[in-house]
């Protein structure tokens, strides 16, 4: 599986093999820290129905609530209708659908992530992404789902709409942006850089060489 919440649901539903746990991997970049650039980033194609609710659910109960600010929230991913991107835009008009984009290290550096994930399972790869590129994140329950971030403590997460909107706004005071970008940061690099992720396979094959010869020994 790709997180250990996932290992849990199958074994609560009652699968017997071993089962062990192998995050997948981003593209790593060269990238660095840059403050707070005025801009949030939406990532996910219209292809996946839990990024078109979250989508839908981000612009009509979160992002009035911080109108007043006028931040542009960049929209990254491919096949959104022109429909939806004029029935979105009717609620906030700030918003800017950017289709595939070569260099999203470009976008995402200096901005906000935004998961506004309610439903479906496995590993955000978004939230991966933002942090490999210091980008700190807010984040519903389900989106940060079996990922090793901590709400408050190196990212925010919240399934509230008025709470959401704020954890926004406290994010753009750079002291607190910088300090969540370096902490997710460092956790990319412990639990999800190539190095890391390559070291856990490693550990996962010998446990499987091991259960091998104890099987034919027996």
């Amino acid at each position: 599986t790709l997180t250990q919440t996932d290992k849990e649901i199958l074994m609560k539903d009652g699968v017997k093999r071993p089962i062990f746990v192998s995050p997948a991997a981003v593209s790593e970049k060269e990238t660095s820290f840059e403050l707070f650039d005025n801009k949030l980033v939406f990532l996910g194609a219209y292809s996946n129905d839990p990024n078109i609710e979250g989508l839908l659910w981000l612009v009509k109960e979160v992002m009035p609530k911080i109108k007043d600010l006028d931040l542009p929230l960049y929209i990254i991913g491919k096949g959104w209708p022109d429909s939806v991107q004029d029935d979105l835009k009717f609620y906030y008009k700030n918003l800017h659908f950017m289709g595939f984009v070569e260099n999203l290290t470009e976008i995402l550096t200096g901005s906000i992530m935004l998961v506004p994930i309610l439903s479906g399972s496995g590993m955000r790869m978004k939230i991966i992404e933002a942090a490999s590129c210091y980008s700190p994140f807010v984040s519903t329950k389900v989106g940060a789902e079996g990922l090793n971030f901590t709400d408050g403590v190196d990212c925010f997460i919240d399934d509230n709409p008025d709470l959401f909107s704020e954890k926004i706004k406290k994010l753009m005071n750079d002291n607190l942006y910088e300090q969540f970008a370096m902490k997710a940061h460092s956790i990319f690099e412990k639990n999800y850089s190539k190095k890391a992720l390559g070291e856990t396979r490693l550990g996962i094959y010998n446990e499987i060489e091991k259960l091998i010869r104890r099987r034919n020994e027996v």
